[in-house]
């Protein structure tokens, strides 16, 4: 499974899947993004390239609804909040994996 949204993690799932083998993209991939694969490994040793993905409209809005009531303890989510300010320090934590999330206040 590759869960990131990294092109050249496609291409090398499928490298290393075994004669049979499938490999499932659940990362979300830009829209237009094209993937290089090796088509001998794909056509010849039958691995397998499927996506998925696991939310739908009702979920979306099942969700909504409990951020909106506080239905759930989040609190551990949120590593951080910053403002305006502390954008540009807050995207430098995310590219390094700093954190697990930061919100960004705009009031």
């Amino acid at each position: 499974m590759v869960s990131i949204a990294q092109p050249d993690a496609v291409g090398l799932a499928i490298s290393l899947a075994r004669r049979g083998g499938s490999v499932n993209v659940f990362a979300g991939l830009p829209r237009d993004t094209r993937l290089s694969v090796d088509a001998f490994r794909i056509h010849y040793e039958e691995v397998a390239l499927v996506g998925t993905f696991g939310f739908g409209t009702p979920d979306f809005a099942a969700a909504a609804e409990a951020l909106a009531t506080r239905a759930m303890d989040l609190d551990g989510y949120v590593t951080r909040t910053v403002s305006l300010d502390g954008l540009e320090a807050a995207f430098a934590d995310s590219a390094a994996y700093r954190g697990i999330k930061t919100v960004a206040v705009f009031a």
